[in-house]
């Protein structure tokens, strides 16, 4: 995606969030809809909608997770599921991480052995345990790092940005992603944490900036992302 489209379609979704929330209001000040009731009830839905992008970009996995969990909580908000049926079977969401460890260990390990630390994309996925990739490209394009409780770390010191510059999708869920780049990157940084933290310690781009750009996009529940120099 380049820079000029990624603008267009972050403009275009802004003005259907502001569409969508002006219509709330509106119907609230006319007294056919309960604004409070709404909020306390149907927010679950914006986990489940994030859930939805990410399955459509390339963080799969946290994708199923953040529609399982918004799914469970609008099911609490509903009253169709007490909070403490909830608390009682916090523990199948570990045996489903297992399920996955063990599914996806051969899968995993394939993927950290064609993306070598020399490749002009990166995939780096962490599930329990942590990860650090030190990338040397001369043409980096993008890619993906998710981090399930644990850590990723990403140190492009060394690298160089591909003239199309690049998109890096970052996932954080119960856990932590950082992204150490070089000083003369110019870095652009997308997304909204649910109960988390973005931190973008890097100077935004400039109108003159052109396409070479770092385009994060940031997933984030119950996580961090950081982007440094």
């Amino acid at each position: 995606m380049n820079d000029s489209k990624q603008r267009r379609t972050s403009s275009s979704w802004t003005g259907i969030i502001l569409i969508v929330v002006g219509i709330f209001f509106l119907l609230d000040t006319l007294h056919i809809l309960d604004l409070g009731y709404v909020f306390n009830h149907w927010w679950p839905v914006v986990i489940i909608l994030i859930g939805v992008f990410n399955l459509r970009s390339s963080q799969k996995t946290s994708g199923v997770i953040f529609i399982i969990v918004g799914a469970v909580l609008l099911a609490a908000t509903l009253h169709i599921l007490s909070w403490e049926s909830i608390g009682a079977l916090w523990p199948l969401l570990l045996i489903l991480v297992g399920v996955y460890i063990l599914w996806g260990r051969r899968k995993v390990a394939s993927r950290e052995e064609l993306h070598a630390e020399t490749s002009d994309t990166i995939n780096a996925r962490t599930v329990f345990g942590g990860l650090e990739r030190r990338v040397k490209s001369s043409g980096f394009r993008g890619g993906a790092a998710e981090a399930i409780f644990g850590g990723v770390e990403l140190d492009f010191r060394g690298s160089q940005l591909a003239p199309e510059g690049a998109d890096l999708d970052l996932s954080a869920t119960f856990g932590g992603v950082d992204v150490t780049v070089p000083s003369d990157w110019k870095v652009l940084v997308t997304g909204i944490p649910i109960v988390g933290g973005l931190d973008n310690k890097t100077e935004p781009p400039d109108p003159d900036a052109g396409k070479q750009i770092l385009r994060c996009h940031c997933s984030i529940l119950f996580g961090g992302v950081e982007i440094k120099y």
